[in-house]
């Protein structure tokens, strides 16, 4: 249930998935997800991204690459990188003097805990001072190099999308369509329950990495889905994965604040995009769980303040 398009990713604060299986590149680049918004004052390229990639999937598809070409401003999810963006993180991921993770979990989520810091070499004095979610967060890292083995994790997370189109476009006037603190927020709003669940999921990963299966497993191959524009597999991934998840209520729990609520919010600031008077060119790039699932996705939410979403392939550039 860990593996959604969430990406606080400074201070390892994000889930990191990876992969080293290699694709073929072909000359004319990669398919990518990519769509076109019309309808509002303003145009809208919108791609779907992955936070981990590899050389395999670049260049970018002549489509990709016109899009951004043609593009006076580039909008992102979250601001992670910037001292404020850091500072609130910081802020929020500690308990209060007094109180601690321990008083928050249970001895089984806590011994299983222990276990994962031994391996992984975190200190528990440090951990005990972290909310659950914030834990799980840096687990996910280590979690992800026990499933996969030794890889070179940097080199594949900065091979990401967003990460790949933000420096190709770094002359380019950016925006955030999310604020660090709503993300901030969303996630330190979690039941207990939901924490504990996703703690007590990435300290089994590290555990026993040989066990993980299912839309997990499925992140070996999210480079060639994505190379191959295949938004169709990212969603049945997804969806039969959740499915699966033994415990429902936290799942939709989960599914609402992650997704369907905040598809709801940035298909409102893309349309404050669109309809702005000073006229632009916006190219946004968006966590792809964000656009590919039937009827909850930003592309069912423009849709229904009644703008044209079109999928752009390889050969349809304007």
């Amino acid at each position: 249930m860990k593996r959604l398009p969430i990406h606080i990713q400074a201070a390892c604060l994000l889930m990191a998935i990876l992969f080293t299986l290699c694709c073929g590149a072909a000359a004319e680049g990669s398919t990518g997800i990519l769509y076109r918004v019309t309808g509002g004052k303003n145009d809208l390229a919108l791609l779907g991204s992955i936070h981990i990639g590899n050389e395999a999937m670049y260049p970018v598809g002549s489509h990709i690459q016109e899009a951004l070409d043609a593009a006076d401003t580039m909008v992102f999810e979250c601001d992670t990188e910037s001292v404020t963006a850091m500072e609130a993180m910081l802020d929020m991921m500690y308990y209060p003097t007094g109180d601690s993770l321990r008083a928050h979990v249970s001895d089984e989520c806590y011994e299983l805990l222990k276990q994962a810091a031994q391996k992984t070499g975190y200190q528990m004095d440090y951990l005990n001072m972290l909310k659950p979610w914030a834990v799980s967060s840096m687990l996910a890292l280590e979690g992800t190099h026990a499933l996969l083995g030794a890889v070179d994790i940097d080199q594949v997370m900065k091979l990401g999308v967003e990460t790949q189109i933000d420096q190709m476009t770094s002359g380019k006037p950016k925006t955030w369509l999310e604020e660090t603190q709503r993300q901030l927020d969303m996630m330190d709003g979690f039941s207990e329950g939901l924490q504990e669940y996703l703690l007590r999921d990435s300290c089994i990963e590290i555990l026993t990495p040989e066990a993980v299966d299912g839309a997990d497993a499925d992140v070996r191959l999210w480079p060639q889905w994505w190379y191959d524009g295949d938004a169709e597999a990212f969603a049945e991934s997804y969806l039969v994965g959740m499915a699966s998840e033994e415990r429902q209520d936290l799942t939709e729990e989960y599914h609402q604040a992650l997704l369907t609520e905040r598809n709801a919010y940035m298909a409102q600031r893309l349309s404050q995009l669109l309809e702005a008077d000073e006229p632009h060119s916006y190219f946004a790039v968006i966590g792809l769980l964000h656009l590919v699932l039937p009827e909850d996705s930003v592309i069912y939410e423009l849709e229904k303040l009644g703008y044209t979403v079109t999928r752009v392939l390889p050969g349809e550039e304007r």
